[in-house]
């Protein structure tokens, strides 16, 4: 997914002169075609995020449409204050982009952790907040994010990730016909890298699985499809306050039976791989298919 937002960005930024890559002190490898093919549009300010949003803010000021680049605890808690009063206050094209979301830096331990970031952002009046699962999808965000020149937040997956199916619609998608998802008593919903484990997860529950790329604003569209359903079960590498179960329950039209498989409210001690992780906190296939039999369907 990383590797293909940033082939991505550069296709578009060779065609847009107004386009600027700010990284900070990241990222080099996947930036090498970067820099040699349009070293003009690349700056690198180094381990000093706060300088990096504000310098952004300045650059879009000037008629830049910006993209800034960290790891996810740095790009988002580090810098927030730039970020809510330099950024979105003055609704700037900036587009604040994190790798490593959740727990892509698992092994790193909780300082590199990125479970409240959702939840940060999306309190900030102005920003967008997108969370893609697969390559198509963090492509689809950020030709939305430049073509409307909002500021907003990717939150980026730091491995490769396979593609769940669905045609996605404006920050969406759900796989199957009407027909194959009436009358299904759960929906199942994955929010950016979730998106594969609720794909495996169905399988075995039976639940209708439901991919969503945009947390703010939310689809109408993708409100409306929860609202046909008994149960909405929300899976997001996130804690559970703040994120997107509480963005996608509190919009619930009508009575539905609302459950959350997330990161606990704790500062974790745990240390390990991503997967190593997500199995600690239930976040695996397995654990979510017995959430679904075991306590929404019980």
């Amino acid at each position: 997914m990383r590797d293909e937002f940033i082939e991505q960005l550069l296709s578009v930024a060779t065609n847009d002169a107004s386009i600027r890559l700010v990284t900070g002190d990241l990222g080099f490898g996947i930036f090498d075609a970067y820099r040699h093919q349009i070293p003009k549009q690349f700056i690198n300010v180094g381990v000093a995020e706060q300088f990096m949003m504000g310098f952004a803010a300045g650059l879009a000021m000037e008629g830049c449409k910006v993209i800034t680049y960290s790891i996810g605890n740095f790009a988002t808690m580090r810098c927030l204050e730039q970020i809510r009063n330099d950024v979105a206050y003055h609704q700037l094209p900036v587009i604040v982009v994190a790798v490593g979301a959740g727990f892509g830096y698992g092994p790193l331990g909780y300082s590199h952790h990125a479970t409240e970031d959702i939840a940060i952002m999306r309190a900030i009046p102005n920003m967008n907040v997108y969370a893609p699962g697969d390559a198509s999808q963090a492509r689809e965000a950020l030709t939305e994010c430049l073509e409307q020149g909002w500021p907003a937040y990717i939150r980026l997956e730091r491995g490769s990730s396979e593609e769940v199916s669905g045609d996605f619609r404006g920050g969406w998608a759900s796989p199957g016909d009407a027909a194959q998802r009436e009358g299904n008593a759960v929906a199942l919903v994955g929010v950016g890298g979730t998106q594969q484990i609720v794909e495996r997860a169905s399988k075995t529950c039976g639940a209708t699985p439901v991919y969503l790329s945009r947390v703010k604003p939310l689809p109408e569209s993708f409100v409306r499809f929860l609202d046909g359903f008994s149960n909405v079960v929300v899976v997001e590498e996130h804690n559970r306050d703040g994120g997107v179960y509480e963005a996608i329950s509190c919009r619930l039209r009508r009575k539905v039976a609302h459950f959350s498989v997330s990161v606990p409210n704790v500062l974790s001690s745990v240390v390990g791989s991503q997967e190593y992780m997500r199995s600690t906190y239930g976040l695996d296939a397995e654990s979510v298919s017995n959430m679904v039999l075991g306590e929404v369907l019980a």
